[in-house]
């Protein structure tokens, strides 16, 4: 097949959720088709080498992409009912253009990935069109805020919400098949469509921990290693983290003695750096984030805002870890609670299962070992990537009759 990809940021590297789902997605497809990659440059984020995809993709370009914040993105919000999340995405006329002139190459397929690129699906391109839901968008953005208590912010963010549903169902109907991350997610959808949304789920580069598992080392301070994962830049880590911290960290701290929390990730911020509380570290400067994994006891990932499946959970679950998160965090893996992963939505409940493992060694061996034969099941990208080219297949042929 002949694809051409659309996505809203460029997936190298591979350091947000949606760059890992991407780069994977790609990496595997590319092993026996040929793909075209059009992304948006984003300003202000780490992104390339370019020749990192280039070796796996046909041809690669990139586009420019606009400051989340201009005068140009509030007039848009404020005069259209184009949702603010999406206004600097809308409107580039030189991507409108290239799609055009390469679908002129003769292509099988166009994949839009995320929310983000609906301003350029179109039903008019001759061939079928998939988007690539990486979550429900406006979910995450109305769980955001739901959690705010300004009345005023409520309204204003309620509004706009409510303008990203409008928008994002409309892009979910005009797409010929979408793709969901989760059975939850692609239930919602096709209530909205009316038409079967196939499940593409997250997955797990499993080689790449496994070649990791002889260099796990073991916490040479006896200490009970916490550890979240996560990109500061993004507010819904920004939310879990500051949970974590403020509310849940001093009920752990009190009850052991002996315990240790590290917030990875990038992009800190004067709030998270002013959460560098006794005992809570904060590593920007990571090079493999299998490091980290492998000197903890403990992934602990109290999600309150998120939507689709939590690639970094499912990381975690890989390398072998037990998983405390809440049931925002666990949506749509298929992980047995209380088995497989330890779901609790409570500071004073999150904290106690914390605790109770960090007195039960075996108990934390076992769920770590149950988290791993779940992502070996069911989160395999090679499986999932053999999944999607039959869903691709179905797709053309189904145009073609």
């Amino acid at each position: 097949m002949k694809i051409l990809w659309l996505t809203p940021i460029f997936p190298y590297p591979p350091f947000s959720g949606g760059q890992t789902r991407v780069y994977n997605l790609l990496k595997n497809l590319a092993k026996r088709h040929e793909i075209t990659l059009f992304s948006f440059w984003r300003p202000n984020r780490i992104q390339g080498p370019m020749k990192k995809v280039e070796k796996i993709c046909l041809k690669v370009k990139v586009f420019p992409g606009r400051p989340i914040w201009s005068a140009r993105d509030i007039f848009l919000a404020g005069a259209t009912g184009l949702p603010f999340a999406v206004t600097h995405f809308y409107g580039d006329k030189k991507m409108e253009k290239a799609i055009s002139e390469e679908l002129n190459e003769g292509y099988d397929l166009i994949h839009f990935e995320s929310f983000y690129t609906i301003p350029y699906l179109r039903t008019d391109f001759g061939v079928p069109t998939v988007l690539g839901n990486e979550n429900i968008e406006y979910l995450i953005y109305h769980r955001f805020v739901q959690q705010k208590k300004n009345a005023l912010f409520k309204w204003l963010a309620g509004y706009d919400v409510w303008k990203m549903k409008r928008y994002e169902e409309a892009g979910w109907r005009r797409a010929d098949l979408n793709l969901a991350v989760s059975e939850p997610d692609a239930e919602q959808i096709e209530k909205v469509t009316k038409k079967k949304c196939a499940v593409i789920p997250n997955g797990v580069d499993i080689k790449h921990f496994e070649q990791f598992e002889q260099l796990k080392y073991k916490n040479m301070e006896s200490k009970l290693a916490l550890l979240f994962v996560g990109d500061f830049k993004y507010f819904t880590n920004q939310d879990a983290i500051a949970f974590l911290v403020r509310k849940i960290w001093p009920r752990i701290k009190a009850k052991i003695e002996k315990v240790s929390l590290k917030l990875v990730g990038r992009n800190a911020n004067s709030l998270i750096n002013d959460l560098a509380v006794d005992g809570v570290q904060i590593v920007s400067d990571i090079d493999d984030i299998r490091q980290a994994y492998a000197a903890a006891d403990v992934f602990l990932a109290p999600m309150r805002i998120a939507s689709g499946t939590n690639i970094k959970i499912l990381e975690a679950m890989a390398a072998g870890l037990p998983v405390v998160t809440t049931s925002v965090g666990a949506e749509g893996i298929k992980a047995k609670r209380g088995k497989e992963i330890i779901v609790r939505d409570k500071a004073d409940e999150l904290a106690e299962k914390v605790i109770e493992l960090a007195h039960k060694p075996l108990l934390r061996q076992s769920l770590g070992l149950a988290g791993k034969r779940v992502i070996r099941r069911f989160y395999d990208w090679q499986k999932i990537v053999q999944e999607l080219e039959k869903v691709y297949r179905g797709l053309i042929d189904e145009k073609k009759n």
